[in-house]
């Protein structure tokens, strides 16, 4: 039920609130009196369009205001799923009307002008010669022809509702195994492909854990491959290497060998490791070369541990497709 109406500065309004009555309730006036600016105003605060030149001469906003008191239980029920509850049995819709906008608010929370009016219609329908709100809504129309069944019709009403969802379940499941003959040809290319590739690799049981056994074998490789590397420049010919450290050792003796027996002797002394540096050094290169052509390997079994996996999810895919 509508209590009370309340307007401020709006149109012709200066400020104005009626209250109205359980029953039927006039309202009359002289032609321009301000009747038809009061309906129009209960239209706005339930979300109507409203301009800015509604707003009072002189006047910065104008407001609105409704008081209902809603006591039927399908009605509250119908708030409650909208989280809207009554504040002492009453429900307060109000708007504020500015040049700039507008703002709407249901006890006293802003909410968008289409929440207003679908509030709104459970409170209160406007008819007028050539304004009825209610009955051009489909939803509606169907509102008010399941409520005309009872119980009855709304039981078989959420029976026919839970079949129609199960139906829905089971279409939409069968729909989902189904494709157009341009999707089902694309399938088949893909498909036939895969086949090529799993007949060309020629895969055997126990490929896979043998492949990776091996995989495993080499990486472990990998630092001893760097141990090798740091080794070859600390013993070899680089800058400060130990080859290149006896090198410029010897070479320093050898100036002085002829006028020197002492560096005669600490030169021929110096030759013997010398030599085994060189020889250490041949066999590690060697050694570095024959690792890092097992890198090489490596590289190649990761490709084709790859091309494994590939083929392994394809025909996985290929399972789940048939």
């Amino acid at each position: 039920m509508l209590d009370s109406l309340y307007v401020k500065n709006l149109a012709l309004i200066d400020e104005e609130e009626v209250t109205f009555t359980e029953g039927l309730n006039v309202l009359s006036g002289e032609t321009g009196a301000g009747k038809s600016i009061l309906i129009g105003s209960v239209l706005i605060a339930l979300g109507a369009k409203v301009h800015k030149e509604m707003i009072r001469a002189n006047e910065k906003e104008a407001y609105i205001e409704l008081i209902f008191s809603p006591t039927h239980p399908a009605v509250l029920e119908k708030l409650r799923e909208y989280d809207i509850e009554p504040e002492d049995g009453q429900l307060i819709i109000s708007k504020k009307i500015t040049a700039s906008k507008s703002v709407s608010k249901i006890n006293k929370e802003a909410y968008p002008a289409s929440k207003v009016r679908e509030v709104a219609s459970l409170l209160l329908d406007v008819h007028g010669q050539h304004d009825h709100q209610a009955l051009i809504h489909q939803h509606k129309q169907l509102e008010i022809v399941d409520r005309s069944g009872g119980k009855k019709l709304k039981e078989a009403k959420e029976q026919t509702a839970q079949y129609y969802r199960v139906w829905k379940q089971y279409k939409d499941e069968l729909d989902s195994y189904s494709v157009d003959e341009d999707e089902r040809l694309r399938r088949m290319d893909i498909l036939c492909y895969e086949l090529d590739e799993l007949k060309e690799a020629s895969i055997t049981p126990g490929e896979e854990a043998r492949l990776s056994k091996e995989w495993k074998r080499l990486s472990e490789r990998e630092h001893i491959i760097t141990a090798y590397q740091e080794l070859t420049s600390l013993l070899g010919y680089e800058s400060n290497g130990a080859c290149d450290l006896c090198g410029r050792a010897e070479h320093a003796l050898k100036g002085i060998s002829d006028a020197d027996e002492e560096a005669q002797s600490l030169y021929d002394q110096l030759r013997m490791p010398s030599q085994l540096f060189m020889i250490s050094v041949v066999k590690l290169q060697n050694v570095l070369m024959q690792c890092r052509m097992r890198s090489l390997i490596q590289q190649r079994l990761k490709n084709v541990l790859i091309k494994f996996v590939i083929l392994c999810r394809n025909i996985a895919v290929m399972r789940k497709d048939c």
